[in-house]
C-alpha cells in the first residue's frame, strides 16, 4: 500500500513539473556583451537629458514588460521587471534613466531582458552604438538647409568653328539663400558607388520617411548619416561664383551628380548642406552670315596599273599614230592634186 501511494505521488510531482514546463515562458539569455539575440533587434537613441530610449523591432506597438542588469547570466528571481513606457509619439519603449546607469556602475556592461506573452529575450547593449535625436534632425532637414533652386537655361558660346557658331544651354544650381555669406561646393558624378548609395537613401527617405514606422526611420536616418559625414571629409572646396553652380562642360543630359555645398556667414559659422543635381543640356549649330564658306573638293580617280592595262595604252599608242599618218598622208594627197 505505501508503495502504491509513493508511485502516486511521483505521477502527481512529474504532472507538475510538466505543467510548470508548458506554463512557464522560455528563458532565452545572452552570455557576452554585445552578443545579439537574433529574435531581439534594437535601435537607441540618447536624448538631451542623457537618457536612452530603446526601440525594439516588432515591438513598437505592443506592451512589453523588460529589465535592465549588468549581470549576463541574471537569474528570474534576480531581475526586476517594469513595464515599457510610451514615446511622444505613442510607440512602446524601453527607458535607460540616467540615475538607473549610475546604479549599474560606470562603465559596466549592461544586458537588456524583454519578457513578452510567450518568451523572455536578452541582448547586450552598447549604448555607444546610440543615436541623437538632433542627428535625426539633421538628417530630416539634409538638403533643405541651404536653399537652392534648378536652373535649366544658362547659356555658354562655345567657339567658332568653319563660320559656325555653337551654342550650348547647359543646367545647373543656382543658390537663393538670401544670407550674406561666402558659399563652397564640391561637387561628385555618379556613378561612384558609395554616392550612388548615397542618394538610393536620400530617395528613400525623400519618398518613404513619412510611412515607416519609429524602428525604421532611425535604422535609415542612422544609416544615411553615417555615409554623408564619412563622405563629408573627401570633400575638396571650391568657391561659388555669382552664387550658381554650373555642371561641368562635358556633361550630358540626365547625367547626376553629388553636391556638397557648404556656407560661411558673417560669424564664420559654418553650415553644410548636399543636393542631388542633374545635368541638362541643348546643343544649338548657328551659322554666321557672311562667314561660311563653301569649298569643293576635286579629286582624281587612280586605278592600279597591271599587265592588261599597259598592253591597252600600247595599242591606243599604235592607232594614234596610225591615225596621225594617214591624216599627214591625205594632206599631202590634197596638196598634190591642187598643184594639177
Amino acid at each position: 500500500m505505501e508503495k502504491l501511494g509513493t508511485k502516486i505521488l511521483k505521477g502527481i510531482i512529474a504532472m507538475m513539473l510538466v505543467i510548470m514546463l508548458l506554463v512557464i515562458p522560455t528563458y532565452v539569455f545572452g552570455a557576452e556583451a554585445n552578443t545579439q539575440n537574433e529574435k531581439i533587434q534594437t535601435q537607441i537613441i540618447n536624448t538631451a537629458q542623457e537618457n536612452y530610449i530603446i526601440y525594439i523591432k516588432g515591438l513598437t506597438d505592443k506592451d512589453f514588460k523588460f529589465s535592465i542588469s549588468n549581470n549576463a547570466n541574471a537569474t528570474e528571481i534576480e531581475l526586476e521587471y517594469i513595464n515599457s513606457v510610451k514615446d511622444e509619439d505613442g510607440n512602446s519603449v524601453v527607458l535607460i534613466t540616467e540615475e538607473k546607469l549610475q546604479e549599474l556602475g560606470e562603465n559596466a556592461k549592461i544586458y537588456l531582458y524583454v519578457k513578452t506573452d510567450t518568451e523572455v529575450l536578452s541582448k547586450g547593449i552598447n549604448l555607444k552604438d546610440s543615436f541623437s535625436q538632433s542627428k535625426i534632425k539633421e538628417v530630416e532637414n539634409t538638403t533643405k538647409r541651404i536653399e537652392t533652386k534648378i536652373e535649366t537655361d544658362i547659356t555658354k558660346q562655345d567657339k567658332e568653328v568653319n563660320g559656325v557658331k555653337v551654342k550650348v544651354t547647359v543646367g545647373g544650381l543656382k543658390i537663393t539663400d538670401k544670407s550674406n555669406a561666402d558659399y563652397y561646393y564640391s561637387r561628385t558624378k555618379l556613378p561612384k558607388v558609395e554616392y550612388t548609395e548615397l542618394v538610393k537613401l536620400a530617395n528613400k527617405i525623400n519618398n518613404e520617411y513619412n510611412e515607416m514606422d519609429i524602428y525604421n526611420k532611425i535604422e535609415t536616418s542612422k544609416e544615411f548619416y553615417n555615409l554623408y559625414s564619412k563622405l563629408l571629409e573627401e570633400q575638396n572646396w571650391k568657391k561659388v561664383e555669382n552664387k550658381t553652380i554650373i555642371q561641368p562642360e562635358d556633361a550630358q543630359k540626365d547625367e547626376q551628380y553629388v553636391v556638397y555645398l557648404k556656407k560661411v556667414d558673417e560669424n564664420k559659422t559654418e553650415t553644410i548642406d548636399m543636393k542631388i543635381m542633374t545635368s541638362y543640356r541643348e546643343d544649338e549649330e548657328e551659322k554666321i552670315p557672311g562667314k561660311t564658306e563653301t569649298k569643293v573638293v576635286k579629286e582624281t580617280t587612280k586605278l592600279p596599273i597591271t599587265g592588261e592595262s599597259i598592253i591597252l595604252f600600247v595599242i591606243l599608242a599604235v592607232i594614234i599614230l596610225v591615225a596621225i599618218i594617214v591624216f599627214v598622208r591625205m594632206k599631202k594627197l590634197e596638196g598634190n592634186t591642187n598643184k594639177e
